[in-house]
């Protein structure tokens, strides 16, 4: 899990970087069909699309370390990186609340790749994928909860999938240009209680529902 978190933490000082003003590219390529079912309701035409600027939503309920109901935005973006060596591609869906008031939650689930360009990372199509962690795969996704406290960012606590099991799953019911839908559930742990051996102690349960819309930048 150690492996899991440097990694993460390259990739989103990757992200930083790009956002800061490095090389990269939010133009999509076609979607790739994975281990989810074609359907009519998914588009080979992944460069874009229009939204219309309405926000998506997620409603989530958490149970274990975290219990309670959530729900907020949701919007998706692939991105393109190329900074320090570090190459690659993702594809995330994004949520979190605080639009209106304080921040409770986010959430995150996404798939990434570092390597040969990120090749193979596009918007999902239709059909049920494994939650978990695999570095490169671009089929399994990785999701992490940050519940965040009376305190802010300063008392939050992060759970993610683990990456020695997958333990849940993501299930995409439409996916075009403009909207991705669909469900997930997956058991997520609180990273400062895993190891190579697992994950123990403190974990939650997550169960939702979304409908996301393309990030407009």
């Amino acid at each position: 899990m150690r492996y899991k978190t440097l990694v993460m933490s390259l990739f989103f000082f990757a992200l930083t970087v790009v956002g800061c003003g490095g090389s990269s590219s939010t133009e999509t390529p076609p979607g790739n069909g994975g281990s989810g079912e074609s359907s009519s309701s998914s588009s080979s035409d992944n460069t874009g699309g229009d939204s219309g600027g309405e926000l998506g939503q997620v409603t989530l309920t958490a149970s274990g370390a975290v219990t309670g109901q959530f729900s907020g935005m949701m919007d998706f973006h692939y991105m393109e990186f190329d900074d320090f060596g570090v190459e690659g591609a993702s594809w995330e869906l994004s949520g979190h609340d605080g639009a209106d008031g304080s921040q409770s939650f986010s959430l995150t689930i996404s798939v990434e790749s570092f390597d040969a360009g990120g090749d193979g990372i596009a918007r999902p199509e239709v059909g049920t994928y494994d939650i978990g962690f695999e570095a490169n795969s671009t089929q399994v996704f990785n999701a992490i909860f940050t519940h965040i406290g009376e305190g802010g960012f300063t008392d939050s606590t992060e759970y993610a999938s683990d990456m020695d099991t997958h333990t849940g799953t993501l299930t995409i019911t439409e996916s075009n240009a403009d909207t991705v839908s669909g469900t997930f559930v997956a058991d997520l742990y609180w990273e400062d209680y895993c190891t190579a051996e697992g994950c123990v102690g403190d974990s939650i349960n997550i169960t939702g529902e979304f409908t996301a819309h393309n990030r407009i930048f």
